[in-house]
């Protein structure tokens, strides 16, 4: 799956089996100072698991400053 962001970076997660991982792996793109949704990652993932999204941000063991 390769999903364009708004912010304008393509993230291909193809190999990430995760679902988690695969968030991980696409907020890691986002831009210092980007505001997002979990609606906007969701679609970035091909999906409508916005709380889904939120449980897996939650859980999120890498530090986000």
């Amino acid at each position: 799956m390769s999903s364009w962001l708004n912010w304008g970076k393509q993230v291909n997660v193809d190999g990430i089996k995760s679902f988690n991982e695969k968030c991980y792996a696409l907020i890691m793109h986002i831009p210092a100072g980007r505001v997002t949704s979990y609606k906007e990652l969701a679609h970035a993932l091909g999906t409508k698991a916005y709380r889904a999204i939120g449980q897996a941000m939650k859980r999120n063991p890498n530090l986000i400053t």
